[in-house]
């Protein structure tokens, strides 16, 4: 008999014993809520801690924005022309696509979010 197919089998009765495990664990817990209650502490004690689903935009401080305003456009349209000079739709749109850690930044400093409110407001 092949190997792989011996440790594939082996890995289902596994996965079986353990659904069966599993499901007489949780008849057991249905009797008894402190039960439940004790289980669900150990299962979510041996969880590893959940991981931020994603990292926040830390802004870039006037001089970093001042200097990516002056940066050139590395691609599209406006390829060559100061980031600065791009239309802020436009820049929203390409943060969205890739160039991306730095365009965030850029978008979330207080200069740039205030000129996005004077555009918003016209």
């Amino acid at each position: 008999m092949n190997s792989g197919f011996s440790q594939t089998h082996a890995s289902i009765d596994a996965n079986i014993q353990a659904r069966r495990d599993a499901n007489e664990l949780y008849a057991l817990s249905i009797e008894s809520p402190r039960c439940r209650e004790i289980l669900r502490e150990l299962i979510l004690g041996d969880l590893p801690p959940e991981k931020p689903k994603s990292t926040p935009i830390v802004p870039m401080t006037s001089e970093e924005a001042a200097a990516f305003g002056r940066s050139l456009m590395p691609y599209g349209e406006f390829q060559g022309d100061p980031v600065g000079d791009v239309p802020l739709a436009r820049l929203e749109w390409y943060a969205e696509q890739s160039f991306a850690a730095n365009l965030r930044r850029y978008l979330a400093n207080e200069r740039v979010q205030a000129e996005m409110e004077v555009t918003d407001e016209l």
